[in-house]
């Protein structure tokens, strides 16, 4: 009989991009791996970065947490991060006399419930994919459901170190599940924001990615503005696609 575990762990990477025209940073977030206990996804997010083929020479700073079960009071990144890095002085770039933005990483660990009773893997702690879940045009692996929200008018609670955007704005990102078809993930991606109250505006996606024009991003499936002018967008990611972008 196969374990199903109650909560899921994803690692996730939040890349950390400052535009120096506007002073202004932009994150991005791709979940890296699930595991099915918090000591298992412990021990690949402190080796996510080297993994990717980045080592602590690559930062000013490297920092890790020993232990997220019981963070030490020195631990200043929030709980939920496990790896927090500073980037290296920005270099111009060769010829052209612009300037590349160094690699800037944090890696945390989200827990969202085993909704869909996945299946452990009890030889690694991952989860066992459904037999089904391959659609024929790709690889069976799990799609995530991530919802960012930018507001301006926040600094954010303290729980999570990225920096704030611009002069006084503030991102997060959250992981709002997981699912093993793409199919899947769409339909919860647009099922996210739906009870939404106070929005000004609200753009979704049709299935096909090349229909019309879509200003949000190529794997953003719904758009929102709220009434005090904060921003969210809910869009469908997979470890493989963060791995082709940050290796």
């Amino acid at each position: 009989t196969p374990t199903i575990p109650p909560s899921l762990y994803h690692t996730t990477l939040t890349s950390i991009t400052s535009n120096p025209s506007t002073q202004g940073t932009t994150l991005t977030t791709y979940v890296l791996e699930t595991h099915t206990t918090l000591s298992a996804a412990h021990l690949f997010s402190v080796s996510a970065l080297p993994r990717l083929g980045y080592h602590s020479s690559d930062f000013s700073a490297y920092h890790t947490q020993p232990n997220p079960t019981t963070p030490s009071p020195a631990w200043k990144y929030g709980p939920l991060v496990t790896v927090y890095t500073a980037p290296l002085p920005t270099k111009p770039s060769s010829g052209s006399g612009t300037s590349l933005p160094p690699p800037h990483f944090i890696i945390s660990i989200a827990r969202t419930p085993n909704t869909l009773s996945l299946a452990e893997n009890t030889a690694d702690h991952t989860v066992l994919l459904p037999r089904t879940s391959s659609p024929s045009h790709g690889p069976r692996e799990l799609y995530y459901v991530l919802q960012t929200k930018t507001n301006y008018r926040s600094i954010g609670d303290g729980s999570e170190p990225p920096p704030p955007l611009g002069l006084d704005g503030y991102q997060t990102v959250d992981v709002e599940g997981c699912y093993p078809s793409r199919g899947d993930a769409l339909r919860a991606a647009k099922g996210v924001l739906k009870g939404m109250e106070g929005r000004t505006q609200f753009d979704e996606r049709g299935e096909g990615k090349g229909e019309g024009y879509w200003p949000f991003g190529e794997d953003t499936v719904v758009h929102a503005v709220g009434d005090m002018g904060e921003m969210y967008a809910v869009s469908v990611r997979t470890a493989r696609e963060g791995v082709e972008r940050f290796a």
